[in-house]
This record gives structure tokens, sequence and C-alpha cells, in this order.
């Protein structure tokens, strides 16, 4: 009788299995490649600043109910993950508690729930989809579709380049397309030691190839840098492989990393006129392009609501009196802090941060007691690099910051997938 009854459920997984991947498709395709027509002009006025898109809400607020829908039927595994990682549930329900006194609530219920829609599009994918393979063949199609797209405009059309006559593709901003050239190029260095035929091999190659070029020619600073952190950790977590046969594999890579951090900060806060002449040798400067004095008024701001905030996403309202000042002072129109972690201390409080940095420390002790291989772990670890000079974390439309979400969730589902593995076996 048990046994019929998982036969005659098979069809129904197989096409909510479908639908999932179907919907997360849809959904990856809109966070890369937009709603917005390609090649607009830069804009230079802040009244021009759309605060709303009808398509942005038409789209991602279908995919919130199909991806509610689809999870109503993992209930079970849906309560497993959320108690084996805690901390991103109880920080999103902080989240919610601070639209209490946003001034923009309104705003803030919006925010919060594209940002939840990408939180259930990537847990109804991951819950319902066994096969990794076929998440990882919806990465390929995107990613590679992208870096075909934005290479060809920029080889044929006049308006793929910003006004400086630097790359930007089919992008809005070349740090964006510095930024998806570079998640492209972490996927698929990542999947080439997989199990691939050849002429897998050979693709995927090409595809490195091209988002090699396009991270170049965006001259995205920050994803230039991001990158070659990520290729320096890569070849750190090389030594895993030398120390296994003493049973202290991860523990070397892991104390590396983290002395690897300790030291970058400290650099930082204690010797930054170093760091003045190796931006100076790439035409930068030590502030940044002017964000260190953005920063620096970010966060005389987070002072005046420093443990609470100003409520989830309600500081950043281009109707708001205090951007108007901002605009006023920084006429280059920035919309965020462009430092993801001020940002996050200024709208969620210290208390909000707190439980934020209980997420990244769970996602590193999970992650390095995980018996498979997790090649999203880039994702996580590029999106906290670029979070140092974006604001990507918590923002629900950004491409760092939604990979950010799929790669942490992906850890755990990982997690309840090798334990019903066990079980099987047991």
């Amino acid at each position: 009788m048990e046994n019929d009854l998982i036969n005659e459920s098979e069809p129904y997984e197989r096409f909510y299995s479908n639908f999932a991947i179907g919907i997360f498709m849809v959904f990856l395709f809109f966070v890369f490649f937009g709603t917005k027509l390609p090649f607009g002009e830069k804009i230079t006025e802040a009244e021009n600043i759309a605060t709303s898109n009808i398509v942005n809400q038409i789209v991602f607020g279908s995919l919130f109910i199909c991806s509610v829908f689809l999870l109503i039927f993992k209930r079970r595994e849906l309560r497993e993950l959320i108690r084996k990682e805690k901390f991103f549930t109880i920080f999103l329900i902080w989240c919610l508690v601070t639209i209490l006194w946003s001034n923009y609530a309104l705003v803030s219920i919006k925010r919060y729930i594209q940002y939840l829609t990408a939180i259930t599009v990537f847990l109804s994918v991951l819950l319902h989809v066994k096969d990794t393979k076929q998440i990882i063949n919806v990465f390929k199609i995107i990613l590679g579709g992208y870096l075909i797209i934005a290479l060809l405009t920029i080889l044929t059309i006049p308006g793929a380049y910003d006004r400086f006559g630097i790359w930007r593709g089919i992008a809005s901003h070349k740090n964006t397309l510095g930024q998806t050239s570079l998640l492209a190029l972490i996927f698929f260095a990542a999947i080439f030691n997989l199990k691939q035929s050849l002429k897998s091999k050979a693709i995927i190659t090409f595809f490195i190839m091209i988002g090699l070029v396009l991270l170049f020619g965006s001259k995205s600073s920050t994803s230039i840098f991001t990158g070659l952190i990520i290729f320096t950790l890569s070849l750190t977590f090389m030594l895993d492989v030398l120390f296994e046969p003493i049973g202290i594999r991860k523990t070397v890579s892991l104390l590396t990393v983290f002395v690897f951090v300790i030291l970058f900060v400290l650099i930082i806060l204690i010797v930054p006129e170093n760091i003045e002449v190796v931006l100076g040798s790439v035409g930068k400067d030590l502030t940044f392009t002017g964000r260190v004095n953005l920063w620096l008024d970010i966060w005389e701001e987070a002072q005046n609501h420093l443990f609470l905030g100003t409520g989830f996403q309600a500081f950043w309202v281009i109707t708001s009196e205090k951007i108007e000042q901002l605009f006023e002072i920084y006429v280059w129109l920035p919309i965020q802090a462009h430092n993801g972690y001020l940002d996050i201390i200024n709208e969620v409080g210290l208390i909000g941060m707190v439980l934020f940095s209980f997420i990244i420390v769970n996602y590193f002790t999970i992650l390095s007691k995980l018996k498979r291989r997790q090649i999203w772990k880039w994702f996580f670890i590029g999106a906290l690099i670029i979070n140092f000079s974006e604001s990507t974390l918590i923002r629900p439309k950004h491409v760092i910051g939604v990979l950010f979400i799929f790669s942490y969730f992906a850890l755990f589902s990982d997690l309840i997938k090798d334990k019903q593995l066990n079980s099987i076996t047991e």
C-alpha cells in the first residue's frame, strides 16, 4: 500500500519540481536581465529616479504567490530547514518588526515582500528539485546567455557603452556588468571540475574566457578586486587536500581565510596609506570616488537610531527630505550608502547587524561540517566582499544579494538531503 501511494504521488512530484524550476528560471532571468529596456541614459535628475515599477510588481508578485503555493507541499522539509538554519529566520522577523517604526511603512512592506520573493522562490526550487544538475543547468542557460548577449551588444551597439566609453553591455552601469560577469566567471570556474564531457569543458572554458573579457572590459575595480581575492581563496582551499590525511582538512583553509580577513581589516584601520598607493596605481583615490564622505554622512545619520534603525529599507526613499539633502551634496545621486554593512546598521540597527553576523558565522560553521562539495559558497563569499563597497546583501533586486540568499539556503538544503540519504542507507 505504501509503495502504491509513493508511485501515485510521483507524477505530482514531477509536476511540482518542473514548476519550481520554471519559476526559478523566470526569476533569475528578470533578476539578471531586468524589467527595463537596456541602453537607457544615466539618470542625472533626482525626479527621474523611479520609486516603483509596475512590471516588477506584476512579475515578482506572481512569482511570490506561485512559490508560496509550492512550499505548501514541502511544509515538513521547510520546518526542518528553518529549525536547522534559525538565524536567517530570526533576522527576517526582526526586519518585519522594524517596519513598525518606519516613516515609509508602505515602501518598507513592498520591499520586504520583494525580499521574501527571492527567499520563497529559492526555497521552493531547493526543496522540490532533488537533482542539483537541474539547478546548475538553469544557471548555465541564464549566465551563458547573459555573457553572449552582453558581448554581442558591446561589439555592435553604441548604447552598450557609458558616457565615458566604458563597457556596460545590457546593464545600467559598468559596475553591474562587472559584478554579473564576475558571478558568471565564478560559476563556470566552479563547475569546470564537475563530471563533464570534453565538449562540455570546452563550452565552459569558452564562457570563462568571455567572463574574463567582460570583467576587465567593465573596468569595475570592485569586481576585479573581488575576483582576485576569490582566486586567492580558492588556492587556499586547495590546501585541504594536503592536510586531509591528518584529519584537519577544513580547519586549515578556514583558519587561513580567517587570518586573511583579519589582516585585511587591520590594514584598512592601521595603515590606510598603503591602500592609497595601491588605489592610485589603478586611477582611484582613497575616498573611493567620494564614497568615504558618503559613508561618514550615513554613519552620522545611523547614530540617531543606532540600535533600532530607520525601518527595513526605509532610508533610501527618493521623496524623503534626508535623501533630497544628500542629493544636494552628492550630485551623482547615490541611492545606497555604497557599503552594505553600513546600510544594514542604518536601516535595521545594530540589533539587525548582530543578527546578520550570526547568519554569516552559522553559514561557515555548517559549511565546515558538510560532506558534499558546495560550489555555491563562492557566491556567498563574493557577496560578502562586494558588500564593502556596494549595498547588496538585503537588496532583493540586486544580483549579488539575490545569489547570497540562494547560496545560503542551498547549503541547508544540501544538509537536509544528506540527512535523508543517510537515513535511507541505514
